[in-house]
């Protein structure tokens, strides 16, 4: 990813990404609580960030749905968060039916702390990341 800053001049940030965004088709990404969150962040920033907002990201990449989250502080913006971060890595994956998997998913939306994909299938799967549990399809 490439974050071009607004003042002229000045170098576009680049934003690595754990294991690669070659084969991502599809990404999502919304501001929730860190402490609605907590799978998603390194256990040792779980206690340090949990009033704060984060970043979080989610991923087709024709196989699984990683999930990601980048913390900020309680006032932070989509676009700090991005500008002070460096590396993406993603925690987990949610977990989708393998007959589903193989079908591929068209859409994907977060809010929050819930993630909705939009399978081929014309299924809705919804997932809860705070208690990390599928809700529905």
């Amino acid at each position: 990813w490439e974050l071009r800053q607004l003042q002229q001049g000045s170098p576009p940030s680049r934003l690595s990404v754990d294991g690669g965004t070659d084969d991502w088709q599809l990404l999502a990404a919304g501001m929730a609580s860190c402490g609605d969150v907590t799978a998603l962040l390194p256990p040792s920033w779980r206690l340090s960030v949990a009033d704060a907002l984060c970043m979080v990201m989610a991923a087709w990449d024709g196989e699984m749905l990683p999930l990601a989250a980048l913390p900020g502080s309680a006032h932070s913006t989509a676009l700090q968060i991005l500008k002070d971060a460096t590396e993406v890595r993603p925690a987990l994956t949610a977990p989708l039916p393998l007959a589903e998997s193989l079908e591929g998913v068209d859409g994907l939306h977060l809010r929050g702390a819930r993630l909705w994909a939009w399978l081929r299938s014309g299924t809705l799967q919804v997932w809860d990341l705070k208690q990390t549990r599928s809700l529905k399809r």
